[in-house]
């Protein structure tokens, strides 16, 4: 089964899981504002407990982690030939750093794209400007600075990642930036808050699912008569 057929079924199953015709769902996506009055608002923790979205995120990250990458050189004018010799060789294809595998760097970035809007990742470099190893960085300590002045545009990245409460300042040269979809192509949206009412409807489904099948499957009541 393809990656498109895949995500149609995860949306079916979203729709069958929750009793929610496709009517019913569009209307979920299309009233995405944020919940108020101390209502559930999502988290990345609580949107992910919800099965069909854990499934389709999960799907998408892992097929992007399975592909193969590797860095190309050209060469006779236009043929392209794989390159093992570049510093950047073994980072996209084999390892970022000792402690973890390129798959596991492309499903990690990946996932954090989608539920988060970015994903981040520093380039460390060597002493000649070649790139040594990758460092997986929180995207909430993370901001993405677009300035225009004199009518030139300069982006660049704040983060306080280190820990210590002190901000660093990285030119775009030094960030790896994955976004979803993005307004401007600069920041990415995340489905946190574009699809946090849909989220909370499937909170509460399953919050009741829960509650209902704890009473014994009972539904407590009385009747009232004259």
């Amino acid at each position: 089964m393809g990656l498109i057929q895949r995500l149609a079924s995860a949306a079916k199953a979203f729709t069958s899981e929750h009793g929610l015709s496709d009517r019913d769902l569009g209307n979920l996506l299309r009233d995405s504002g944020r919940s108020k009055g101390g209502q559930f608002s999502a988290t990345r923790l609580g949107a992910m407990a919800i099965p069909a979205l854990y499934r389709a995120v999960s799907i998408v990250s892992e097929d992007v982690a399975s592909c193969k990458c590797f860095v190309y050189k050209t060469v006779d004018g236009d043929e392209r030939v794989k390159d093992p010799g570049h510093p950047a060789y073994k980072l996209v294809h084999t390892r970022v750093h000792d402690k973890m595998s390129a798959f596991d760097f492309r499903k990690t970035m990946q996932y954090r794209a989608m539920v988060e809007g970015n994903a981040y990742a520093i380039i460390h470099h060597n002493g000649n400007y070649q790139p040594r190893w990758l460092e997986l960085t929180d995207p909430g300590t993370v901001t993405p600075v677009r300035e225009v002045l004199g009518g030139v545009a300069r982006d660049y990245y704040v983060s306080s990642h280190g820990g210590d409460g002190s901000l660093k300042i990285y030119e775009t040269s030094n960030i790896l930036h994955i976004k979803a979809l993005s307004h401007d192509g600069f920041v990415g949206e995340s489905i946190l808050s574009i699809l946090d009412r849909a989220i909370a409807g499937g909170h509460y489904v399953q919050e009741y699912r829960v509650r209902f099948f704890e009473q014994g499957g009972n539904v407590k009541g009385y009747l009232k008569v004259p």
